[in-house]
């Protein structure tokens, strides 16, 4: 039963308009148990997230790409929180939303791979590049999830003398022309990577710039109240004068 389960959730997400009347072993009930279980989801993973300013200002940005299905850029400082903040979305989606690292190398193929790995499709190493950009491809404009691309910098190469067009954003801009779904996080240095584009390749950010209505920076550091909610978060055994020399050392 768990296998003839397993095999008709995935028929399911594939091809969401064949909306079956029955799964294996959920019976007609299915919606209503799937709905329970994404919802139990998400409250496991956010009731683990420590509500930082971070935190927040990430959770409302991938939250608007949900709703609207329009893509986000969020900028900001390496550690944090940024990517702690989009895990945990990802992971309390229940499926909707699939996080992505997006590989250092300027490589398609690498990125066709960290794409289908987040998806759960042709993963192996022994699949042809080919391949595996047709079931990412597909898999992306008949599910649509959202697309969460953590390290997004590197969607730009990283080179100081640039020579080629930045594929990997033509290729994402044809599929959210498609319809397909994306969210943005990256370090500050994805402003220098488009700048250098547009300088010595006279390239037109705007191909990629006008799809984007939420571009927000994040706060430059944790604030004291920050600091707080971890003490309370990691610290339960701590006494109150301990919890209150943390704060102060933040502040």
């Amino acid at each position: 039963t768990r296998h003839n389960l397993t095999l008709a959730l995935c028929n399911l997400a594939l091809d969401p308009s064949g909306v079956p009347d029955l799964l294996p072993g959920l019976g007609t009930s299915w919606r209503a148990v799937l709905t329970a279980y994404k919802a139990r989801c998400r409250e496991d993973v956010i009731r683990n997230l420590a509500p930082t300013s971070i935190t927040k200002q990430v959770l409302a940005g991938l939250r608007f790409c949900r709703e609207t299905g329009k893509p986000a850029l969020i900028i900001g400082k390496a550690k944090i929180g940024k990517s702690a903040a989009a895990k945990a979305f990802c992971a309390g989606s229940g499926g909707a939303a699939r996080y992505v690292i997006t590989p250092e190398d300027n490589d398609m193929v690498s990125l066709y791979r960290a794409i289908a790995k987040a998806l759960g499709v042709a993963d192996s190493p022994s699949k042809r590049a080919v391949d595996v950009r047709e079931l990412v491809e597909r898999t992306l404009v008949t599910a649509r999830p959202l697309l969460v691309f953590d390290e997004a910098h590197n969607l730009f190469s990283g080179a100081r003398r640039i020579y080629r067009q930045p594929q990997r954003i033509l290729w994402v801009r044809r599929l959210m022309d498609g319809g397909v779904p994306f969210a943005f996080i990256a370090i500050n240095e994805v402003d220098v990577r488009v700048s250098r584009h547009i300088d010595q390749l006279n390239w037109e950010a705007e191909q990629i710039n006008a799809l984007i209505p939420w571009k927000e920076y994040l706060t430059e550091r944790l604030k004291s109240a920050d600091f707080e909610v971890f003490v309370e978060r990691l610290g339960s055994g701590l006494s109150v004068a301990a919890k209150a020399l943390i704060g102060g050392v933040s502040n």
